[in-house]
C-alpha cells in the first residue's frame, strides 16, 4: 500500500549541475521516479526555463545557465519537481598565434 499523501519522487540521471563549452551539443539524460510504488509509472514533464518543452532543446551558441525542470504528478494530484542547472560556458581564451588549439565536440545519447 502507498501512502496517500506521498508525493513522486523524482531522481535526475546524469550530471547536476551540468557543464558544457558554448558550441558543445547538450542531451538531456532525464529524470526517473524512484517512489512511491504506485508513481513509479507516472509521466514526468520537462520544462526549460520554465516553458514546457519535450525534448529539450538548449541553445548551445552562447554563454549561458538553463534551468531544466522534470515534473510528475500523482493521481491524488501531488506534484514533485527536481530540476537540473546547465552551465554554457565560453571557452578558455587561447593564446594569440597559438597553432595547437583544437576544438572537440562532446555528445551523449539518453537511452
Amino acid at each position: 500500500s502507498t501512502t496517500p499523501d506521498t508525493p513522486p519522487i523524482i531522481r535526475i540521471n546524469g550530471d547536476n549541475p551540468a557543464v558544457i563549452q558554448v558550441v558543445d551539443s547538450y542531451t538531456d539524460l532525464g529524470a526517473t521516479i524512484t517512489g512511491p510504488q504506485a508513481d513509479l509509472n507516472l509521466g514526468i514533464q520537462t520544462y526549460l526555463n520554465g516553458a514546457p518543452m519535450n525534448p529539450i532543446v538548449i541553445d548551445t551558441s552562447t554563454a549561458a545557465t538553463d534551468t531544466i525542470d522534470h515534473v510528475a504528478t500523482d493521481q491524488s494530484d501531488l506534484t514533485s519537481t527536481s530540476n537540473r542547472t546547465v552551465t554554457i560556458e565560453a571557452p578558455a581564451a587561447t593564446t594569440p598565434g597559438s597553432s595547437t588549439a583544437s576544438s572537440t565536440e562532446a555528445t551523449s545519447t539518453a537511452q
